[in-house]
């Protein structure tokens, strides 16, 4: 069964969310866990690994 939601419903939730503001980003500090071999060629192409990356949609993920 497929509930549909309420617009009471939808502006009591938009409500509880809008209160937690965005997340604090400058107080992230993951630790680094290594170099990747990935570069860009001249003419656009991707390569990792020394291998170009032939999928478009893999392209388009980075």
């Amino acid at each position: 069964m497929i509930v549909k939601p309420t617009a009471e419903s939808v502006l009591a939730s938009a409500g509880t969310a809008a209160g937690k503001g965005p997340p604090p980003l400058h107080l992230w500090n993951p630790p680094f866990c290594g170099d990747i071999d990935m570069r860009i060629a001249r003419d656009g192409t991707w390569f990792y690994l020394g291998t170009p990356i032939g999928r478009p949609g893999l392209v388009k993920l980075f």
